[in-house]
């Protein structure tokens, strides 16, 4: 009795895998189609009560939609992985693909939402800070003239 290897899989064939392909992708759309649901929920529940302040802990439209690509692309990873790992060279490579986009689309709803918190902070004031300007500025602790930048002593 002689121990040998396993042999690796076979190909498939290629109308099998664009087959399994087109149904991957139908299988990323329903999920795209979920996020696309759970966004516009989250941005009506803002726009029809812009006066009410959110909770800390609730998610942001923003935060929502890169929660749901986020989880398409761990799908897509996952699948692209076991797919190609089993020679399905057109349905591995297209989940890849998805996988890509639907990181790129959950890291720009990130970035996105970022910039407009940002936007939303009150700019410096210099004449009501009480924080250290530079030279000729406050000192910072108000004590003797050694602890104030741009003076000699």
């Amino acid at each position: 009795m002689s121990l040998s290897s396993p042999s690796p899989p076979l190909p498939m064939r290629r109308g099998a895998d664009a087959g399994l392909a087109f149904g991957m992708l139908l299988l990323d759309a329903v999920g795209v189609g979920i996020t696309f649901l759970f966004v516009i929920g989250s941005s009506l529940d803002e726009a029809l009560d812009p006066s009410s302040v959110p909770d800390p802990g609730e998610a942001s439209v923003g935060e929502v939609a890169a929660i749901g690509f986020g989880l398409v692309a761990a799908f897509a990873v996952l699948s692209c992985v076991l797919l190609l790992r089993n020679q399905a060279r057109i349905s591995g490579t297209l989940q890849g693909l998805v996988a890509g986009v639907a990181l790129l689309v959950a890291l720009g709803s990130l970035v996105s939402e970022r910039a407009e918190a940002g936007l939303d902070e009150a700019p410096y004031d210099s004449e009501t800070s009480d924080t250290y300007q530079g030279p000729g500025g406050q000192c910072r602790s108000g004590g003797g003239s050694e602890e104030c930048e741009g003076t000699a002593g």
